[in-house]
């Protein structure tokens, strides 16, 4: 009969035990607030408190993408600290997935604790859609002597076909030796959409191919290409071609 009465304890606790365990915490976000819009390209922090608080060591993985959608946009890992508090300041815009719309935050840990917020981005310039990427494409002259004007030229566009009209262009050109501050180059746009720069290959200047990165903003979304063009020091000008060729026929 005493083994009867003790039993029943220990069978009540071995009931609810599995119903204990199964009993996932939550997590509240406390950044981005609710209402919070971005626009462009920039940082926030997102961060936020699990309850009831991990008694052991602790993760948070959090996810950003766009509602609907699959395809995460930003993935961290973050610590978390006394009384389960977590939190992590990464970028928002940046490249072609982040369109005009709502995003989904969502955090999970090893306890199976989870949560979610929302906000509002808004691709800033172009209007965007789902797969409406930013291209840019960059060409320059294949050969230049010293004393030449050498010319990059750039063109970004949407996938749409429409041209990034408010896109605004940057360029740094690296030679043999690295990058290139002996040669000084103009920016000019033009047409929406274009730039061009051009610059005088002064005299001295180290024989081999010079690369340019050049790269197109637009919207918040920054997009990157290379072109290249090779400085011979040994490739004559046409005025001094002439000249050459004048000097032979007066010798005559």
């Amino acid at each position: 009969m005493k083994l009867q009465l003790l039993s029943i304890p220990l069978l009540v606790a071995l009931l609810l035990s599995p119903l204990a365990a199964a009993a996932a915490g939550s997590i509240a976000f406390s950044s981005p607030t609710s209402g919070t819009s971005y626009s462009g390209q920039g940082s926030y922090t997102i961060s936020g408190t699990i309850t009831p608080t991990p008694t052991l060591p602790d993760n948070v993985n959090v996810v950003v993408e766009l509602q609907g959608t699959s395809t995460p946009l930003d993935v961290e890992q973050v610590s978390v600290q006394a009384g389960g508090v977590f939190s992590v300041t990464t970028l928002y815009g940046g490249n072609s997935g982040w369109v005009t719309g709502t995003m989904v935050i969502s955090a999970s840990d090893s306890t199976g604790a989870s949560g979610s917020t929302t906000f509002a981005y808004t691709a800033s310039g172009q209007t965007q859609t789902s797969g409406n990427t930013l291209t840019v494409v960059a060409r320059s002259d294949s050969l230049v002597y010293t004393g030449q004007t050498a010319q990059i030229f750039a063109l970004a566009y949407w996938g749409n076909g429409s041209a990034a009209a408010k896109a605004t262009f940057a360029a740094t050109v690296y030679g043999p030796t690295g990058s290139v501050s002996s040669i000084t180059w103009t920016k000019s746009s033009p047409a929406g959409g274009n730039a061009l720069w051009t610059a005088a290959i002064p005299a001295g200047t180290a024989d081999g191919v010079y690369a340019a990165d050049v790269s197109a903003t637009e919207g918040g979304i920054t997009t990157w290409t290379q072109t290249s063009f090779e400085v011979d020091s040994a490739v004559a000008s046409t005025s001094a071609v002439a000249a050459i060729a004048t000097s032979i026929c007066s010798s005559d």
